[in-house]
């Protein structure tokens, strides 16, 4: 009895989960009935980590509609992130809320955004800030103007020319840009990159 009543807690939970997919992302109607399940078996284990039902159907909308993974990967992708805020040590919830509010700008890496997306919380989290900070950071320097001006405000700090505005513009990434100025940093003999030189950077 008290399996069986494990079991029904388990299918109202998927159940619910799916209720709030069908709410919240039109393309349902795209998915078989055995997707729609799988899916919500998904977002059950995610919800039990702390994600909301909410955010883990914005991503699935996001992973699917606006980066065009199949269900599936999409599925997969969704595990790992929660691994990997594990790893990081952050709430499975903020990386999930995370993902899904810097769609305008991750949405233009496509398939890689993922990959562009756990480069940029893993520097976020070695300097202890918000991952919209280090993404939104790196979108300021993809413009020659942003990016001399980041170089500029560095140099000028340092009192060397040890990064290159060329160099940011180039880098593909934000987590890349960042790296760039850490190794810049360094080169200058200087300690540790830290969130007060980023901060600057970016004022």
């Amino acid at each position: 009895v008290e399996l069986r009543g494990i079991k029904t807690g388990l299918e109202k939970d998927v159940a619910s989960s799916v209720t709030t997919l069908k709410t919240n992302f039109r393309g349902f109607v795209d998915l078989t009935g055995e997707q729609l399940g799988e899916i919500g078996k998904t977002m059950t284990v995610m919800s039990a980590m702390g994600v909301s039902n909410s955010e883990s159907a914005d991503m699935f909308g996001n992973l699917t509609k606006t980066l065009g993974h199949a269900e599936p990967e999409a599925r997969r992708i969704m595990t790992n992130f929660t691994a990997t805020a594990e790893a990081l040590g952050r709430p499975p919830q903020e990386m999930v809320s995370d993902f899904n509010k810097a769609q305008p700008i991750l949405a233009r890496f496509g398939k890689k955004s993922e990959k562009i997306f756990k480069d940029a919380a893993t520097q976020a989290t070695l300097l202890n800030m918000d991952v919209s900070k280090v993404i939104s950071l790196g979108e300021s320097m993809d413009t020659f103007e942003g990016a001399a001006k980041a170089a500029q405000a560095f140099n000028v700090a340092i009192g060397q020319p040890f990064l290159s505005a060329q160099a940011l513009l180039a880098a593909e990434s934000p987590a890349d840009k960042l790296q760039l100025v850490a190794d810049a940093y360094k080169r200058a003999g200087r300690p540790e990159l830290g969130p007060r030189m980023i901060r600057g950077l970016a004022s």
